[in-house]
């Protein structure tokens, strides 16, 4: 009776690491397809600048402002939303399985923030890592 029920609980947890792991694979995929389609818009209106032969100047203030406002908008996430989406996550998640109690870490919103923010930094050309 005892191998059985640890057979179940073996299940179980192999069950839920191939769940995480899909999720964390959609997840890495959504964040792909919205960097490369933000950046994709960015580009096309870059493209259309250069063939109707404007002058560079108006090619880099657009580029400039572009960028400027995907990092306003992610620090305004950041900042106003969800302060605790700011942290790196790595040193949080170790204290957490250690017991110690971190406030809003495994928050949706949180989690949420984390992926739009990265978005919208990544695609702005911004080092992120």
């Amino acid at each position: 009776r005892v191998a059985k029920n640890r057979s179940g609980k073996t299940f179980a947890r192999w069950v839920l690491t191939i769940l995480i792991g899909v999720g964390v694979a959609f997840v890495a995929r959504f964040l792909q397809f919205m960097i490369s389609t933000v950046s994709g818009i960015r580009n096309s209106i870059l493209q259309s600048f250069f063939d109707e032969g404007r002058p560079d100047t108006h090619a880099f203030a657009f580029f400039a402002t572009y960028n400027l406002i995907l990092v306003l908008g992610g620090t305004l996430m950041t900042v106003y939303l969800e302060p605790s989406a700011a942290a790196g996550g790595i040193p949080e998640l170790k204290a957490y399985l250690n017991g110690t109690h971190v406030k809003n870490l495994l928050r949706l919103r949180a989690i949420l923030v984390k992926i739009f923010g990265t978005v919208l930094s990544v695609a702005s050309v911004l080092a992120a890592g």
